[in-house]
C-alpha cells in the first residue's frame, strides 16, 4: 500500500468517524420528545384535529423514533467489541431511511389536505398488515372499523375527492424520490442509499461483492479472504439516514410550533 493509499484511507475513515458521532444516541428521543404535542392553532395541530385514529403529530414523531432507535443501535455496534459487521448495519440504516422518509413524505405535502391525506394512507396500509398478522394467529380484529374511521376523516377534509382512494399508498421507492426533491444528499440520494442498503438486505451477491472490500484472513491460508464492510460505502448510506431524520425533525418542529396564515 503507497503513501497515498494510507492517505485515502485515512480520509474515509475520518469521514465515517464524523458519519457516527452524528448518529446521535437514545437520549435524542427523549429531546424530541417536545414536539410531540403541537402548539395549538399550528398547521400539525389542524392536521391532528382531522386524524382520529393516529394523529400526523403523534404519527410523524413515532417514524422519528423509530429512525433514531436505528441509528442508535449502528452507533452502538459500531463503537462496541464486535466492531463492524460486513452487511447487518445496512438492514439498520435501510430501517431509518424508509422510517425517516415516511414522516418527511406526510409533512412536505403542500397543504392540510395532502398532508392529511397522505397520513391516511400509511395508517390504513398499517392496519392492513396488521389485519394480515392477527389472522394469522387466529386472533380476532375488527380491521373494517378501522377502515371506517379512516374514510370518515377523509370525508371530513373538504378538498379531499371523495373518490380518493386510501389503500393505494405509492411504493417506497416513489415515496424516496419525491422526498429527494425536498431535500439533495450528496453523494448518494435518499432513494440512491436505499437501494444500496437494499442490495445488501437482501443478499443481491452483486451488490455485495462490488460494494465491499476483500481483506486476508487473519492466520488463514494463503490467498483466503473474506468479505468486509466498505466504510466508505457505509458513510454514504449513514450519511442519507442522518439527513433525512434530521430534516424529519426540522419539519415536525416546524410545522408544530408554527401559526396557520
Amino acid at each position: 500500500m503507497t503513501v497515498a493509499d494510507d492517505d485515502i484511507r485515512w480520509r474515509v475513515e475520518r469521514q465515517f468517524s464524523a458519519i457516527v458521532d452524528r448518529l446521535g444516541d437514545r437520549e435524542a428521543s427523549a429531546e424530541d420528545s417536545r414536539w410531540a404535542t403541537p402548539r395549538p392553532g399550528s398547521p400539525l395541530a389542524h392536521d391532528d384535529s382531522r386524524t382520529t385514529y393516529d394523529p400526523v403529530s403523534f404519527q410523524t414523531h413515532f417514524f422519528l423514533t423509530v429512525a433514531q432507535d436505528h441509528l442508535s443501535t449502528i452507533r452502538e455496534i459500531v463503537e462496541g467489541p464486535v466492531g463492524i459487521p460486513s452487511v447487518a448495519l445496512y438492514t439498520l440504516a435501510r430501517s431509518a431511511i424508509e422510517s425517516a422518509a415516511y414522516g418527511i413524505w406526510i409533512l412536505k405535502g403542500g397543504n392540510h389536505a395532502k398532508r392529511v391525506k397522505r397520513s391516511l394512507q400509511l395508517s390504513y396500509d398499517a392496519q392492513r398488515s396488521v389485519a394480515v398478522i392477527v389472522a394469522a394467529t387466529g386472533s380476532a380484529y375488527d380491521a373494517e372499523s378501522v377502515y371506517a374511521e379512516l374514510e370518515q376523516n377523509k370525508r371530513s377534509v373538504k378538498s379531499i375527492p371523495l373518490g380518493a382512494d386510501l389503500a393505494k399508498l405509492p411504493a417506497i421507492s416513489t415515496i424516496l424520490a419525491d422526498v429527494d426533491l425536498d431535500l439533495r444528499i450528496e453523494p448518494a440520494t435518499a432513494l440512491e442509499a436505499w437501494r444500496i442498503c437494499s442490495g445488501m438486505t437482501h443478499a443481491n451477491r452483486w451488490v455485495l461483492s462490488s460494494l465491499s472490500e476483500l481483506a486476508d484472513v487473519p492466520g488463514g491460508s494463503p490467498g483466503q479472504r473474506r468479505i468486509e464492510a466498505s466504510v466508505a460505502v457505509l458513510a454514504t448510506v449513514l450519511k442519507a439516514a442522518v439527513e433525512l431524520r434530521d430534516r424529519l425533525r426540522w419539519r415536525i418542529a416546524n410545522a408544530g410550533e408554527s401559526r396557520l396564515n
